[in-house]
């Protein structure tokens, strides 16, 4: 059985649908309605498309005159969104004056979307620039419905795809068909059933809408592909591969939000840090063996000092625990403590055993462990490895300072700064200084704002400075422009 659809051309169909729209503003007080362009994208026969576009944008019109009524009533704007298809073009064949509804200003905000897919790929910076100036937010769209093999997007993929909606310039993401989040369905990766717990919904919302935060996360991109039946952007997939002698005559872009110079800048310091770790491991292996001191060898060449000490009164045998009686008996240093054996056959005991009798008398905290033994003084070579790192810290210290003066990044310099000493001092010297005027998307977070200090305004009026946020005169109250926006709007 075909489906039956609505034809927007008839003016009974808009009239049915604005009652609509107004018997649920005048019944609830609702901060926003959208109307839903995407889920069905055919409302007029493509006969009927140029005709009934007029139409359309004139339904739109009186949906917001009905808004702006009950906005003067109630005291508090009602949002009017609409969500699209998510290619210009395919908007215009459907009727959608997008164009006039944002300069219009019947629109405040626009979801472009797909049906039934995530399309991490959407063209979404014409939507951008159509918007740009205007009080109409764009919002990209993340739909748990993914491209194949995917039956659904991934936590990577979800990252992937907001961060190219924030690199095309999006004011926020819009999410469709929560609802699956929690039906079983295939992982592509292992072909096994899985269910996605809560938790890590939780975790992925706390991340897409900051692009900041998505900056070092783990993505996933994905081209899309055509296998849906409703209309979309020309897609890369699939497609059929041909060669000549001149090469491949196909090409398939991925694109990617991501800059990668930073990333590579990241992964180039932490390989300087692991080699460094492994170098100073090695150094620490090499000066072990050449001037370590073997604790086995010790142990097993035990040895005692003889004092001439007479024990005093009420002093024990170490062996026989019995007080000590005679003169027959012999006062030992061993392991740095000192102790009295009665000669004869106690002696040849503890000559036998030594080790056994000394834990008598040795000492059992986790502070004072006597098991081992004193080795000989600190190796010339350890000396010169603290020497090493303590000059590694200050050289990268000074190269990642003169790193940031130079307008160049200052990790990897702090690294080559700590391995090369004074010679990376010099090469940083002699390597051209970076460009000042793209410092701020260059240098990292919290070091943008020295080359960027704005310039107080001066008051034509009376020639005093003021804040370049400033919008009238500190001293004589003259209207002034201000230069940036001032920090209290940004509360």
């Amino acid at each position: 059985m075909a489906a039956k659809l609505l034809n927007f051309a008839h003016d009974e169909v808009r009239q049915h649908r604005i009652a609509i729209v107004e018997g649920i503003v005048e019944r609830y007080d609702i901060d926003g309605f959208e109307l839903e362009f995407q889920r069905h994208g055919l409302y007029l026969p493509k006969a009927q498309v140029e005709a009934g576009t007029p139409l359309i944008t004139d339904m739109i019109r009186r949906i917001r005159t009905i808004f702006d009524r009950f906005e003067n009533e109630r005291g508090h704007p009602i949002c009017l969104m609409v969500r699209v298809p998510s290619w210009l073009e395919l908007c215009q064949r459907m009727g959608f004056d997008l164009k006039t509804w944002i300069e219009e200003g019947t629109v405040d905000m626009i979801a472009a979307s797909s049906v039934a897919q995530t399309e991490l790929d959407a063209p979404l910076e014409d939507f951008v620039a159509l918007a740009q100036g205007a009080p109409c937010e764009i919002f990209g769209t993340l739909e748990y419905i993914s491209q194949p093999p995917y039956e659904k997007y991934l936590p990577e993929m979800g990252r992937a795809g907001a961060a190219w909606y924030h690199h095309c310039g999006v004011d926020g993401i819009y999410f469709e068909n929560d609802h699956y989040h929690y039906e079983p369905y295939l992982d592509a990766n292992t072909g096994e059933p899985r269910v996605v717990q809560p938790v890590e919904h939780q975790s992925l919302y706390n991340e897409l809408h900051d692009p900041q935060a998505l900056r070092w996360r783990s993505k996933r991109y994905v081209v899309s592909a055509e296998h849906m039946p409703w209309p979309s952007f020309p897609k890369p997939l699939p497609t059929t591969w041909e060669r000549s002698q001149e090469g491949e005559t196909k090409r398939v872009t991925v694109k990617i939000a991501d800059d990668m110079q930073p990333a590579l800048q990241k992964f180039a310091c932490w390989s300087w840090f692991s080699f460094l770790m492994a170098w100073l491991c090695f150094l620490t292996v090499v000066l072990g063996q050449t001037n370590g001191v073997s604790t086995e060898t010790s142990l097993a060449n035990p040895s005692w000092q003889v004092l001439d000490q007479r024990p005093g009164q009420g002093e024990q045998c170490l062996v026989c625990d019995r007080g000590i009686y005679g003169h027959d008996v012999v006062t030992l240093r061993y392991k740095g403590r000192k102790f009295y054996v009665q000669a004869g056959q106690m002696f040849a005991k503890f000559e036998s055993e030594p080790d056994r009798f000394f834990q008598k008398v040795q000492a059992r905290s986790v502070l004072f462990d006597e098991t081992g033994v004193a080795v000989g003084p600190m190796a010339i070579g350890w000396l010169w490895v603290g020497v090493y790192i303590l000059a590694g810290l200050i050289f990268g210290a000074v190269c990642s300072y003169v790193a940031v003066a130079r307008a160049v990044a200052p990790c990897p310099w702090f690294v080559a700064g700590f391995v090369g000493n004074i010679v990376a001092l010099i090469v940083l010297c002699l390597v051209a200084k970076g460009d000042r005027a793209i410092l701020p998307a260059g240098v990292p977070s919290g070091l943008s704002k020295v080359p960027t200090t704005r310039a107080p305004i001066r008051c034509s009026e009376c020639r005093c400075e003021n804040h370049p946020g400033a919008a009238e005169c500190s001293h004589c109250g003259a209207s002034l422009d201000p230069t940036v926006e001032p920090e209290t709007h940004r509360l």
